[in-house]
C-alpha cells in the first residue's frame, strides 16, 4: 500500500477520532502549560517535550491509515494511552498533595487533561473492541 492512499477499514475507523481527541488534549497540555519562569534554551526544551507525544500519536495513525496493515501502530497507540491514562492519574495525586506547586490548578488546566484522558479511554476501548473481534473471527474458522 503506498503512503498515499488510504486504507480506511472497519477496524481503523475507531481508532482515528480517539487518536484525535487525543491529539487535542496532548497539544492543548502543551501549550497550557508554557513554563512562564523559563526563558531560552529551556523553554524550547519544555516545548519539544510537549511535542514528542504528538509527534509519536500523528506518526502512528499516519501509518496505520496509509501504511502497511500491520497492527503495530496499534501497539504505540495503546502504549501512549496507557501512559496518559498513568500521568493522568500522577496529575490528580500531585494536584491534591501540592496544591501550591507547579501543574494544573483550575478549570482551565483540568480541561485538556480530561480531553486528553478522554482520548486515552477511547483508544483503549477500541484495541479492547479489535482485540474481540479478532478472537470471535478466528473462533469461526
Amino acid at each position: 500500500m503506498s503512503l498515499i492512499q488510504p486504507n480506511l477499514g472497519p477496524d481503523l475507523r475507531r481508532w482515528i477520532v480517539p487518536s484525535m481527541l487525543l491529539l487535542i488534549g496532548l497539544a492543548w497540555i502543551g501549550g497550557r502549560f508554557p513554563g512562564d519562569t523559563l526563558r531560552g534554551t529551556a523553554q524550547y526544551g519544555l516545548v519539544a517535550i510537549h511535542a514528542v507525544p504528538i509527534v509519536v500519536v500523528v506518526s502512528a495513525v499516519w501509518f496505520g491509515v496509509c501504511g502497511d496493515a500491520s497492527t503495530r501502530w496499534q501497539g504505540v497507540l495503546l502504549a501512549v494511552a496507557i501512559l496518559v491514562k498513568g500521568f493522568t492519574v500522577f496529575a490528580i495525586v500531585w494536584a491534591m498533595t501540592f496544591p501550591g506547586g507547579f501543574g494544573p490548578h483550575g478549570v482551565l488546566d483540568w480541561l485538556p487533561i480530561g480531553t486528553a484522558n478522554a482520548g486515552a479511554g477511547l483508544l483503549l476501548l477500541a484495541f479492547l473492541r479489535t482485540r474481540r473481534t479478532r478472537r470471535t473471527r478466528a473462533g469461526a474458522e
